[in-house]
């Protein structure tokens, strides 16, 4: 396998763009970070969100961030320091943290528009840095709530099996006429010839295929390659295989046992195994 058989499609801006409009992309396309192209359109550097979030503070918070005690500020992650020193927790410390960013943006967006209700259109400008510390403040809290709920689970034990399959080289009507008129799924997992995972179909989307083109088009035309797919092995730890997920890829996670297909991961799936183990306070 070659890198361009992994490589993923990715939001670009210009090195023209402005903040606010780096700042509209992250959040519409959920991604932690962006791609600079130059004049000719060749990548010229990465720019991670929070850059874009802290070209948005104003100068004597990018100067001096101490004071502000919220997550994703520099603030925010000394508070989350000393209260792990003082008492030895440390997601307990992180969902301080990122509370308190939560509360920090809630304000700010509150303070901006009463400036606009006043007439102050800088506002807007209050707003909109608000918005985006309450975004990644809920983000690194959510994550630090999920943690220790998925501490040494493996892959296997959140997966559901068997998996609603569908032969690849099926035509779009076989396929909704044999799979999708009565699968409870939206989502099932391609094979080829060889039974072989081949790559991910989203079901709604086989309704938007024009019908004169469903008798000749192949469902592995529509669906996502599985280079692109997120797999595992069902031993992997399943935190970290949550944290090498993809905005483009996503979920669901594929799980295998070297070519066989033995299970595919959720979101669902994952929300029942943290509300079980947190009823039974296995995450202490």
């Amino acid at each position: 396998m070659r890198a361009r058989d992994l490589a993923q499609s990715y939001v670009t801006v210009s090195q023209d763009t402005s903040a606010v409009e780096a700042l509209r992309a992250l959040v519409e396309h959920g991604l932690p970070g962006l791609l600079v192209v130059d004049s000719g359109g060749q990548p010229y550097a990465a720019l991670p969100a929070c850059e874009v979030g802290r070209a948005l503070l104003p100068g004597n918070v990018q100067e001096d961030p101490l004071p502000v005690p919220a997550a994703p500020l520099d603030g925010g992650r000394v508070v989350q320091a000393l209260m792990w020193w003082r008492t030895g927790d440390r997601d307990r410390a992180e969902r301080a943290a990122g509370r308190s960013g939560q509360i920090l943006g809630i304000v700010l967006i509150g303070a901006g528009w009463i400036a606009v209700l006043r007439g102050t259109l800088s506002g807007l400008w209050l707003a909109l840095i608000g918005f985006f510390v309450m975004i990644v403040a809920t983000a690194e809290r959510q994550h630090a709530t999920l943690a220790p709920a998925l501490r040494g689970v493996r892959a296997a034990d959140a997966m559901s099996s068997p998996v609603e399959t569908c032969h690849d080289w099926l035509t779009v009507q076989r396929c909704i006429d044999d799979v999708a008129v009565r699968t409870p799924h939206s989502k099932v997992i391609l094979i080829d010839f060889q039974g072989h995972p081949s790559g991910l179909l989203h079901l709604p989307r086989l309704a938007k295929v024009p019908a004169p083109q469903r008798e000749t088009l192949r469902v592995r035309d529509v669906a996502i390659p599985w280079a692109r797919c997120t797999a595992c092995a069902p031993d992997d730890l399943l935190e970290n295989v949550l944290e090498k997920l993809s905005p483009a890829s996503g979920m669901p996670i594929v799980v295998t046992d070297g070519q066989q297909l033995v299970g595919i991961i959720t979101e669902r799936g994952i929300s029942r195994l943290v509300q079980r183990r947190t009823l039974r306070g296995e995450n202490q």
